[in-house]
């Protein structure tokens, strides 16, 4: 399987790490799927960490990641409304990747980039334990 998905135990944040082979065109709807099962077993605010050091991402890739990830909005994903997305990645294309995601076109999306999981980790525990984060589900 292109990528692992764990929950850090008792805590409301989901770590996605990506490999190769990786399918942008299918395998994220796979990925949100199962975000949006381990979100059903959590109450309150949610961080999603995706670890995508891994993967060979060239700007081709970048733009079917995108229209992968962001731009399929068939499905209902209500776990979104109380959800900050972290990215673990470095270099020009993820910080392309991250100022897209926030446009309109691309779902709106402000992600916060990290070079490594242990920062991002650290920003989601202090985001929840300072209650930045809101759930807007209700």
């Amino acid at each position: 399987m292109p990528y692992e998905i764990k929950r850090l135990e008792d805590e409301n944040i989901v770590i996605i790490t990506y490999s190769e082979p990786f399918d942008y065109r299918q395998d994220f709807d796979l990925i949100k799927d199962s975000i949006a099962l381990q979100a059903d077993n959590i109450k309150g605010p949610l961080v999603d960490i995706h670890d995508a050091r891994n993967l060979n991402i060239d700007f081709s890739k970048l733009v079917s990641a995108l229209a992968g990830a962001l731009l399929n909005r068939k499905k209902n994903y209500p776990h979104l409304t109380r959800t900050t997305t972290m990215g673990v990645g470095e270099g020009t294309l993820f910080d392309l990747a991250k100022k897209a995601a926030a446009q309109d076109q691309y779902g709106g999306r402000n992600i916060l980039l990290f070079n490594t999981n242990e920062e991002a980790i650290e920003m989601a525990r202090k985001m929840l334990n300072e209650a930045t984060i809101t759930d807007n589900s209700e």
